[in-house]
């Protein structure tokens, strides 16, 4: 059985709904609408659906309507529905091309990156391109893509323009190194880090500590984050927790993160990653209680990931009855993942 951690391939995906905005529209929401957008804030996306097709059934908003409700699909691992919300969503707009459909198009892409439908997401990209032409995030964006169609030189030019427009942004060469990663250029995505450690300076010591941690030099992140953790910093006491938990220190690590969670309990991930930690260590309920914990803070970039280990959790502990219940609540939330879906049908035997 293996624990859902953050991979490769989730980093991309996370990259890639960035750039969307995942909030609220520029655009004046009301009624039905905005009770549903109100609704997926709090994750409640059965909810959030259910007032967007009330508001389609009463013709009112329909862009923003079917993007929500493509947003809500989205959430829940639905990508066909959500795809085919966020197409209803462009067909229903305005003649003209604004921020909103630029944005409805980015949430297109990623449903498209998401059904490994990779060509449609270029030329989504592509078409956004020519309104925006100087958008280091959309080039990014592409070139990931490009990786997945194994069109390597296509999408390094990609990254490098993106560079170009934002040659300081050093969030864009570790993604660009962990799309290379994804696609089995790892050795060619350090270059890109090194390209980035060229530019830091002696004040530049978190951004120096990142870029260690991904180039695996875990030793020297932390001599980079050691003192800023020290002092307070929560990003470097992260990053050295999961310096030290690649290094097979799981015990430190956990301390380090329950460490950042003293300072700012409202972080997914951390409770994430301690519980992860504390299941190598074998401290099964310690780990079902920090994915409680995450869950409860409601981080939608995390609760799938969450859902899903919390069911482990409840595995490894031997409580095969209510992990049965878990990863049936988490099919009922995310159908599509074929992973949940084995390890029910292999829970059926216990």
């Amino acid at each position: 059985m293996k624990i859902k951690q953050a991979s490769a391939g989730m980093l991309v995906t996370l990259a890639i709904l960035s750039a969307t905005g995942c909030g609220n529209s520029s655009a004046n929401q009301t009624g039905n609408v905005s009770l549903g957008m109100k609704a997926l804030e709090e994750s409640s996306f059965e909810a959030a659906r259910e007032y967007f097709y009330k508001a389609i059934e009463e013709n009112q908003e329909m862009e923003l309507a079917y993007r929500g409700l493509g947003m809500a699909f989205m959430n829940e691992g639905d990508y066909e529905a959500a795809r085919d919300n966020f197409i209803l969503a462009l067909q229903n707009g305005k003649n003209t091309v604004g921020p909103l459909e630029v944005d409805i198009s980015m949430y297109l892409a990623s449903s498209y990156c998401k059904l490994n439908e990779y060509e449609k997401a270029v030329e989504t990209y592509s078409n956004v391109l020519e309104l925006k032409k100087k958008n280091d995030e959309l080039y990014y964006l592409r070139g990931v893509a490009y990786m997945e169609l194994k069109e390597e030189k296509k999408a390094i030019a990609d990254f490098d323009k993106s560079i170009s427009l934002a040659p300081k942004n050093t969030t864009r060469y570790i993604n660009i190194f962990t799309a290379l990663k994804q696609g089995g250029k790892e050795e060619k995505g350090k270059e890109y880090l090194n390209q980035a450690l060229s530019f830091l300076n002696d004040n530049q010591g978190l951004e120096k500590g990142k870029l260690y941690y991904y180039l695996g030099e875990y030793d020297s992140a932390i001599a980079e984050l050691e003192n800023l953790s020290e002092g307070g910093d929560n990003d470097a006491t992260l990053y050295m927790g999961k310096s030290y938990e690649a290094l097979g220190d799981m015990n430190y690590a956990a301390s380090l993160y329950e460490k950042y969670l003293a300072v700012d309990e409202s972080n997914g991930e951390v409770y994430n990653q301690l519980g992860l930690c504390k299941l190598n260590m074998e401290d099964y309920q310690g780990a079902l209680e920090c994915f409680k914990k995450g869950i409860k803070m409601g981080d939608s970039k995390m609760l799938k990931e969450l859902y899903f280990n919390e069911a482990v959790a409840y595995e490894y502990k031997g409580d095969f009855a209510t992990a049965k219940t878990k990863f049936s609540e988490y099919l009922a939330k995310y159908p599509n993942d074929e992973k949940a879906r084995r390890e029910a049908e292999f829970l059926k035997s216990r």
